[in-house]
């Protein structure tokens, strides 16, 4: 077993290669665009060389003006003094603009620009429309938090009817109205990468909002332009990525038109071109630690432009970065079992001393054999790991349709449990069988009978899922992830006792059998709430992992811990396996900077490419 170096968490902002993230507008520079004596007063592309736009305006390095979006505009006499001025805030800021000299705004291609362009926008949200608007990272599309009618017809037009909206607030204390913040929630709203925060909300806004969830993902302006609309509209604002389902978030002027020009009720553009897209960034608040469950804007630098020695990836033959490897060395590359590089993602953030016990809890991942699976204990270090505790396997009917429709994942845990493990007694299921309905149940279980298009997988996503649907709480995803999220809405802050679960050694590893739990689980749900039923649902998935971290940590030797993958999204789940463990003295860890889902992913491919890489590392 070996340890590898890591860098120090807190430089999460040292520059990468001279390229920085896209950092919110300072308060000098706030002070400044409400100023009514400044000739900055209301310019929407104000910044200095302490905020604005980077990573998203470098189209080559080094990073100078000439080789950013900026270079279409020529600096006026009175920003080059401050540009050439070694006392003045803007010396050297790169991205240097003012009215006379720096990028417009734009109303419908043109028809108004500056000041009167942004008051038609403002306008149109006013009287409950839709706009577009080219932010920093990409377009938006923005409208009324307020207006039910706005909302319904945005969620049309992304087809996303019930995935949770992003709100906008001008300042701390509508944060503070909208949702109950911590400390570290309102330092983490602060923060300079203004990132989106999902905290408990308090009801005051629509629950159109988030339907299905007790939180609500809030965040302040990250630019002058966005200062300057929730300024003037006063109210809160539904600002979310202007891309429909599936596609990445629309950069280009004429595509935007194209798009989304019929849909909405204007474009509030401007000239200068965006060079790289960055969507917001997401965190949340566990175990009183900021975490990242997307890191984008704000955080992530643009990709230096350097020459790959060798590459990593996920060893999924169907994956493109599978066929890039290949391309790119002639050889395949290096490949880092996904739920490996999940827990060695953490590891090496946090710079833990090898060996360690992982936790690994997501949706799918091509597993060492092949197979997939996605609940995976293993004691590991940072080139290579042992699996030592599992989650059962059963069948997925329909393959990834069983992913979007939670009510197949049910019918196969309870129709295709693994050989030599428990089954749920069917008639503890009749309320959710009679929901189904009698055609689909009967299809479902002849192909699980007979084995058609019914992959066996392990995984902790799809349990909660299955859980979610057994209860009525979701039998269909409208996105990925809600089934889960809803479960864990229901559950809330409840507590209650664990219900019953049972694990069994096979083969050397020890399986938890799901079975008992859901049984137990259906028999509650006749007489007691959901809620307590959905607390106790968690409660039972904690205790049981912390009893497969036990059994892996003693064969190790080990105290530490490390959780990775996207299940770790569920604060209960994470928090209360934290907790668990603490309690018996191990040493828990859960990434921060880097996110537990697949957006941390790479870090623990490069990670272990590293370790391997390394002198006496494995190749």
């Amino acid at each position: 077993m070996r340890t590898i170096s890591v860098p120090d968490t807190a430089a999460r902002r040292i520059e990468s290669r001279g390229v920085t993230p896209d950092l919110a507008t300072c308060d000098e520079c706030l002070a400044e665009l409400f100023d009514r004596a400044g000739r900055r007063y209301r310019y929407p592309f104000l910044d200095c060389s302490s905020c604005g736009p980077r990573a998203s305006v470098i189209e080559d390095l080094p990073y100078d003006r000439e080789r950013t979006t900026m270079r279409r505009f020529a600096m006026c006499p009175a920003c080059r003094e401050e540009y050439e001025d070694p006392a003045d805030r803007r010396f050297h800021a790169e991205t240097i603009a003012c009215p006379a000299c720096g990028p417009r705004l734009s109303w419908r291609g043109g028809e108004l620009e500056g000041e009167q362009a942004l008051a038609a926008a403002v306008r149109a949200i006013e009287i409950g429309g839709l706009v577009a608007v080219k932010g920093i990272g990409g377009y938006q599309l923005v409208c009324d938090a307020t207006n039910e009618q706005v909302i319904s017809r945005l969620r049309g037009l992304k087809a996303r009817p019930a995935k949770p909206m992003a709100v906008m607030v001008g300042d701390i204390g509508d944060a503070k109205a909208a949702a109950c913040l911590t400390a570290t929630e309102r330092d983490l709203l602060l923060d300079s990468a203004r990132p989106i925060v999902l905290a408990d909300s308090r009801r005051t806004l629509s629950g159109s909002l988030a339907p299905g969830s007790d939180r609500v993902g809030l965040f302040l302006p990250c630019s002058p332009l966005h200062h300057l609309l929730v300024n003037d509209l006063d109210r809160p604002l539904v600002v979310t990525g202007a891309h429909l389902k599936g596609e990445p978030m629309v950069i280009d002027d004429t595509e935007a038109a194209s798009e989304f020009g019929l849909s909405v009720d204007g474009i509030l553009a401007h000239d200068r071109p965006i060079a790289a897209r960055f969507e917001e960034s997401v965190a949340q608040v566990v175990d009183g630690r900021p975490r990242l469950l997307r890191r984008a804007r704000g955080y992530a630098p643009a990709p230096p432009a350097i020459r790959e020695t060798a590459a990593a990836h996920d060893p999924h033959p169907d994956h493109l970065p599978t066929q890039y490897a290949g391309e790119t060395d002639g050889t395949g590359g290096f490949g880092v079992q996904h739920h490996h590089a999940h827990v060695v993602a953490c590891a090496a953030e946090h710079g833990v001393r090898a060996p360690f016990v992982g936790v690994a809890y997501d949706g799918l991942g091509y597993g060492a054999d092949g197979s997939m699976c996605g609940g995976e204990i293993m004691v590991a270090d940072y080139t290579g790991f042992q699996r030592t505790g599992r989650i059962a396997r059963v069948p997925m009917p329909g393959g990834e349709r069983a992913v979007e429709r939670p009510a197949r994942m049910a019918m196969g845990y309870l129709f295709g449990p693994e050989p030599g493990l428990g089954s749920v007694d069917t008639a503890y299921a009749a309320p959710f069988l009679n929901r189904i309905g009698a055609w689909e149940v009967a299809a479902v279980r002849r192909m699980i009978e007979r084995d058609v298009n019914c992959p066996k997988i392990s995984s902790t996503g799809r349990l909660f899922d299955a859980a979610a649907s057994l209860l009525g709480l979701c039998d269909d995803n409208t996105f990925e992830g809600e089934a889960a999220m809803r479960l864990e809405a229901a559950a809330g802050d409840r507590g209650g006792r664990p219900l019953p679960w049972q694990i069994t050694e096979r083969e050397g590893v020890w399986v938890l059998d799901p079975s008992v739990t859901l049984q137990a689980m259906l028999a509650d749900a006749r007489t007691q709430p959901i809620s307590l039923v959905a607390a106790r649902f968690h409660a039972s998935i904690v205790e049981s992992t912390a009893a497969l971290v036990k059994i892996a940590a003693y064969r190790a030797d080990t105290d530490r811990v490390c959780l990775g993958g996207g299940v770790f999204a569920n604060r209960i789940l994470a928090q209360g396996l934290i907790d668990e463990l603490r309690s018996d003295g191990f040493e828990v860890h859960l990434g921060e900077q880097v996110p537990p889902g697949n957006d941390g992913l790479a870090y623990g491919q490069a990670a272990v490419l590293a370790a391997r890489l390394a002198p006496g590392g494995e190749r």
